[in-house]
């Protein structure tokens, strides 16, 4: 199973601050069909209320929202960001975004444990991706 299709992936991104990221690394799945415009204002509109809790380790965050009429397919997109992105999280700034859309509250939990077990097995993970100037270098790290 492919946790992040290599068409989802994008490299060498940049943006001002935490929101233009958001619609950067959402684009990708609206490009792939996956979302609409809708759900990367979810995605800010739930950081506004709830704070950066998609902000899980320094340098990367899991942007997602709640399953709505926004999502069209069950989907992974991975962005990578030149600079730092600030989401005025203790977690510290971000480089590496990975865009979850599911279609309920489970369809994307076998993609996201292996991607998990992944990162946990190798804490250089994210690192290296955020190094990378190769998406099938990376394509080969999270799904082989």
């Amino acid at each position: 199973m492919e946790v992040i299709r290599k068409e989802n992936m994008r490299l060498h991104l940049h943006a001002g601050d935490w929101k233009e990221a958001l619609h950067q690394a959402g684009k990708i799945l609206v490009e792939d069909e996956a979302i609409t415009q809708g759900y990367i204002e979810a995605m800010i509109q739930s950081i506004e209320t709830h704070g950066p809790y998609i902000v899980l380790m320094p340098g990367f965050a899991l942007a997602h929202a709640e399953p709505s009429e926004h999502v069209l397919k069950t989907e992974l997109a991975l962005a990578v960001f030149d600079e730092d992105i600030d989401f005025h999280s203790a977690n510290g700034p971000v480089r590496l975004i990975v865009v979850l859309a599911s279609l309920d509250k489970t369809a994307h939990l076998e993609r996201l444990m292996i991607m998990a077990s992944k990162m946990m097995d190798d804490m250089t993970l994210i690192d290296r991706i955020i190094q990378s100037d190769s998406i099938d270098e990376i394509s080969e790290w999270i799904n082989e």
